[in-house]
């Protein structure tokens, strides 16, 4: 399972001001699996200076299982921090801290990130992300390279876009955590900016387990092997400070060799102060 995040960096981060992102969803599993559904509630804050951006994100899931296994409890607490050197380059250090309950299971996790981003404002921006993971008896390391460009002309009829590939690296340090040691696997984005709508497509090649994402908000940390995802959002702008977002990914992963496939609905409202 993940821990979702709904706002990335370049989306929250290079407006200075305050943001608050309450956020739900709701996960239905299908195929060989014994995970049967998930309910999932949270909230991203965020306050940007011209110097710094702090971000915040608060999260509860639980997902219930077939054939009387405990139902899975998880709280994260995640913190980000940006620092703008110039106009051109941000350095970024966060820390995702998540608790996970199931029956008599107690763990705590830990996911350390750190970044350096250079940007050209609505023309590019090129970076890499460095992520390390502690689990119960093995950790993590993941290196993320990326770069995005932007293009097009907003004032025309199909507005002005903006894509992203990342390519990421993952490294685990046991080879009883997952189906193997090392991980490749790369993420491809285009978000289309037209009028007050905003619409994103992104997919995700290449198997992966215990991959983070998201600048360290998103961490898959259940040990289950991912393959392939692709997923679709959409935001509407309802004033010049709001908005609401409605996204669905749908995903395909192996659980103890069996294959099975996650399908994720979240509904998020943004207000800018």
């Amino acid at each position: 399972m993940k821990k979702l995040s709904i706002v990335s960096f370049m989306a929250a981060s290079l407006l200075a001001g305050d943001i608050v992102l309450p956020y739900g969803g709701y996960i239905a599993y299908t195929g060989n699996t014994k995970r049967d559904s998930a309910y999932l509630a949270g909230v991203f804050l965020s306050h940007s200076t011209k110097k710094y951006a702090l971000d915040v994100d608060l999260e509860y899931m639980r997902i219930s299982y077939d054939g009387g296994i405990p139902t899975y409890k998880q709280k994260s607490a995640a913190l980000l921090y940006h620092y703008y050197q110039g106009e051109h380059i941000v350095y970024e250090i966060g820390m995702n801290n998540i608790f996970t309950d199931q029956g008599n299971n107690d763990d705590y996790q830990k996911v350390f990130t750190a970044g350096i981003l250079y940007y050209d404002y609505l023309h590019y921006n090129y970076g890499v992300n460095l992520h390390y993971s502690s689990y119960d008896g093995f950790h993590v390391w993941q290196v993320s390279p990326k770069v995005g460009i932007n293009f097009g002309d907003y004032k025309s009829q199909i507005g002005s876009f903006y894509a992203q590939v990342q390519y990421n690296y993952i490294n685990i340090s046991e080879d009883w955590a997952a189906l193997k040691d090392n991980y490749s696997n790369a993420d491809i984005k285009l978000t289309n900016f037209n009028g007050s709508f905003t619409t994103t497509a992104q997919a995700s090649f290449g198997k992966n387990a215990y991959k983070v994402a998201k600048e360290g908000f998103v961490v898959f940390n259940l040990g289950e092997e991912y393959h392939t995802s692709y997923g679709l959002s959409v935001a509407k702008a309802l004033s010049k400070n709001s908005s609401l977002k409605i996204q669905g990914t749908r995903a395909r992963f192996y659980e103890q060799n069996k294959k099975a496939h996650s399908n994720i609905f979240v509904v998020s409202y943004t207000r800018a102060f």
